[in-house]
């Protein structure tokens, strides 16, 4: 007599058992608000990066400007060159080099804010990041934290004082 092969029915409810656990357990990390806070931080870290080349570029003071989302309205990032020397972000006479609508389309329930890594507070929003002409981070030191609207999922832009971006999950 031939033996068949194959599995068993028990064994099949059994295999099909262990994959509905560990769907379960990895679609925790695969959430679309993780993923867009993932994005919207690399995001506003290459803003920081353009913010610092372009303080280097025009040999002027150059900023990130950060908008926080309230309620059903967007926040931003604006990158700018302070024309008028005055070290703060003025809408009608800087030079806006790049502006990042976030809280919007893909990015809907993503909310940005200045944030204070050694205080583990919440810094002035909206407010600027600072580079001087040679692409210096001006004091104070601030970092960004991003977050959903939940507050379920956060990253933080880490800017050092020479201007290094770093994008983690949790502040230093």
């Amino acid at each position: 007599m031939k033996s068949i092969q194959g599995l068993t029915l028990i064994e099949m409810i059994v295999v099909l058992a262990v994959l509905g656990v560990l769907l379960a357990i990895g679609s925790r990390f695969i959430q679309s608000d993780r993923i867009a806070v993932t994005q919207a931080a690399q995001i506003i870290g290459a803003q920081v990066n353009r913010a610092r080349l372009e303080a280097i570029k025009q040999n002027t003071v150059a900023g990130l400007y950060v908008a926080s989302a309230s309620g059903a309205s967007a926040g931003e990032v604006k990158v700018f060159a302070d024309t008028n020397t005055n070290n703060a972000y003025d809408a009608g006479t800087d030079k806006v080099v790049s502006n990042v609508p976030i809280g919007q389309g893909d990015l809907g329930k993503v909310r940005v804010e200045l944030w204070d890594c050694s205080a583990g507070a919440a810094g002035t929003t909206p407010g600027t990041l600072l580079f001087n002409q040679r692409g210096i981070m001006q004091p104070p030191a601030r970092s960004i934290r991003v977050r959903n609207s939940d507050s379920s999922a956060f990253r933080y832009v880490v800017v050092s004082s020479q201007g290094r971006v770093r994008v983690l999950s949790a502040c230093p």
